[in-house]
This record gives structure tokens, sequence and C-alpha cells, in this order.
């Protein structure tokens, strides 16, 4: 965490770094680290505000009473920066998501309690009664907190949704990103290839082949980013099965035979399949080379597309396809981004007929449900036809 009061709130706080702790045995992943860092500090922020609404609060612990409910309401509106005389919530994905967090703090006070266990600042005087105050207090959450907050700041978010303008990347804009990524590459390549400016070229060729890798599967940049080198290096080339080789087409087969398939844990541990046509794997192959006779990368970084002079550290894909899109001449960079790039080729396909085992296959390929892939894109088609149509009319 940055230093400020909220990050010396959440750490001094016993509580809250349970909490903490409890949200990393749940995931097994490098990266989530990032993410219960800020649950932490929207706790030490709703303590912050609980500090100065009651005189009898002091640490997290003291606030899980049921005669505290009201308050923890006023503290979750304050952060969450709710506007009573428009009504509204400046962050209603955190009111909606506080009552929640503040069930599981209250489960793991509860096993602190019953476990009778002796902490730094968590204290209590009567086990049973302290038991059953936590007990009340889940109660009223569990009873009452949609009614007062979560309910609220539901009907903003969903609003804020559908009034948000839905912008799509342009063909053209794509096509000019793709282009000066590919340039990039191959001239970044070509300079390694005769050892030049080793550190700088190396870091160019893996932002660009990290970019291409989301563009051309149209895969989440957590997808990719977080690929492991020896999960690239298992041999997924050979295909045993005779049977399903045969029904394949001639073009099916050569592809079959020239395209990497990798497979790699995406969002909720599912299994996630990424193909590297044969010029990615070129750039991919020069890269492990370099790693390999240098110390540009530390040989501990297991990830495929390490940031230089990092032990255990990744290259960002979010940051690399903002940088690379500022710099390609498209009309709107700022569109040029992985959830937009999934978007707009989910969008385009509604164009095609297709038949359901056609649309189940690409939905299963992109990490989408079926009902996603048919309702709510095809909702963005028929959005982005219906603007189309408008505008030939009043012109």
């Amino acid at each position: 965490m940055r230093a400020d009061e909220i990050s010396y709130t959440a750490k001094s706080d016993t509580l809250i770094c349970l909490y903490g702790e409890a949200l990393l045995c749940k995931h097994k992943r490098q990266q989530i680290a990032t993410v219960i860092s800020n649950k932490m500090r929207e706790m030490g922020r709703l303590l912050i505000v609980l500090k100065r609404i009651s005189n009898s609060v002091d640490v997290l612990f003291d606030a899980l009473k049921p005669e505290n409910f009201q308050d923890l309401i006023c503290a979750t509106k304050e952060i969450s920066g709710y506007d009573p005389l428009n009504k509204c919530y400046k962050s209603p994905s955190l009111a909606l998501h506080m009552g929640t967090n503040l069930k599981t703090v209250c489960d793991i006070a509860l096993k602190l309690v019953i476990e009778n266990r002796k902490l730094p600042k968590i204290n209590w005087e009567n086990r049973d009664k302290k038991k059953q105050e936590i007990k009340d207090l889940q109660k009223l959450i569990k009873g009452h907190w949609c009614n007062e907050v979560s309910s609220f700041a539901l009907k903003i978010l969903k609003e804020r949704q559908w009034e948000k303008p839905k912008a799509l990347p342009l063909t053209s804009d794509i096509q000019a990103f793709q282009t000066h990524v590919s340039n990039l590459a191959n001239q970044a390549y070509e300079e390694l290839k005769n050892n030049s400016n080793l550190r700088t070229n190396y870091r160019t060729l893996t932002e660009c082949v990290l970019a291409l890798t989301v563009m051309f599967n149209r895969r989440r940049v957590g997808d990719v980013q977080y690929l492991r080198m020896d999960t690239y290096n298992k041999n997924e080339y050979t295909i045993n099965e005779e049977a399903f080789t045969e029904s394949l087409t001639n073009v099916e087969k050569l592809l079959s035979q020239k395209f990497k398939r990798v497979v790699t844990g995406g969002k909720g541990s599912k299994p996630i399949p990424i193909l590297f046509p044969p010029q990615i794997q070129k750039y991919i192959k020069l890269i492990l080379e370099i790693r390999e006779h240098s110390n540009i990368v530390p040989k501990s970084n297991p990830y495929l597309f390490a940031n230089p002079g990092s032990e255990n550290k990744w290259m960002a894909g979010y940051h690399v396809i903002r940088k690379l899109a500022t710099g390609c001449g498209a009309t709107n960079p700022s569109l040029l981004s992985s959830t937009r790039f999934r978007k707009h080729i989910a969008t385009t396909l509604q164009l095609m007929t297709m038949d359901e085992n056609e649309m189940e296959q690409i939905a299963t390929f992109m990490g989408h449900t079926k009902k996603t892939h048919t309702e709510f894109y095809r909702y963005f088609f028929n959005y982005f036809k219906k603007r189309h149509s408008e505008s030939i009319f009043l012109s």
C-alpha cells in the first residue's frame, strides 16, 4: 500500500489484517494481493469515518455491535460519496459490496471469539455476550443492509451502465494499431538479432508480443500477461486422436500444425486456450534465447512477459496496450483496449449467420457464457445498427 493515513489505519488494525489474511487464503495467484490490498484500504477508510462518528470505536472490532449498525451505514455512505440531495452515489459499487465485506469481517471476529484468541486491541469482557452481539449485527446486515444501502446503489449502477455512451473502436483504428505494433516488433527483432541495445529492444519486443497476443486471441489482458514460461514450453502441437484429425479439412490440419496452442488458467481458474501464430512464436523464441544468455531478466522470474530487472513481476498488459495505442496514429486511441477488442469482435460476429454449435464454441473460446454472447453483444449490435440508421435518416 502507498504510505498514507488509510494504509496506516488498515495495517494497525488487527481485524483488518486478519480480513486480508483470510482473503489471501482463498487464492493462490500472486497478483490477487493488489485486489486484497484495495479491499483492506476500503475497510481502513470505513474505520477512519467510524472513529470520527463514534467515540466508542477505537478499532474495527469495537464497531461490531448491533447498536453501531446505523453508524456503519452512515460511514459506508460517506466513503461511497452519497449525495442526499440528488440521491446518488459517487461510487455505487463500493456501497454495494461493503455489506458483503462486513459479513466476512463478522465471520472472522466470531471465529476469534469462539476460539477465545487474545490478540492486540481485540478484547471482550463476556464471551457469550460478544458472540451474541456479532450474531445480532450479522442478522441486521443480512436483513436490512439491502434496504438501507445496496438496493439503491445497485439501481444507480445499472442506470449508469445504460446511460453511458457505448463506444467501440473503429476497424481502421484497430488496423492502424496492429500495423504499428507489428512494425515495432519487426524493428526490435532485427536489432536484437544484431545485438543492438539489448535491454531497450527486449522490452519493446516483449511489449509488442504481449499486445499482439491479446489482439489475436481477443483475450483479457490477465489471461495473457500472467502466462508462465513452463506453461508456454509445454508441447501442445501433437494431436494423437486419428478420428479427430481425419474429420478436419486440409486447411484446419495445416492450421493445427502451424499454430501453437497453450492452455493456461484464466478468470475463475478456468482453462483458457491461447493461440500463437508462427510470427509470434518466432519473436518469443528470440525472447527466451536472450533471457537464457543474458541477465536482462533474472532467472527466478517465471513469467513469459516478465519485466526486465524484476524477479517476480510481469508486464501490465493494460499499460502496455495504452502506451502502444498512443503512438499508432488512431483517431481515438483511448478506445483501443483489450475489453473493447473483445466487445468489437463479439459484436461483429453477430453479423454472421452461425448455428448454435458455432455460437457456443466462440463464446467458450472467449470465456463467455452462451447467454452473454447472444444477449449482451446482440444488444450492442442492435444499438449500433439503430444509431447508424438514425444518422442516415437525419442526413
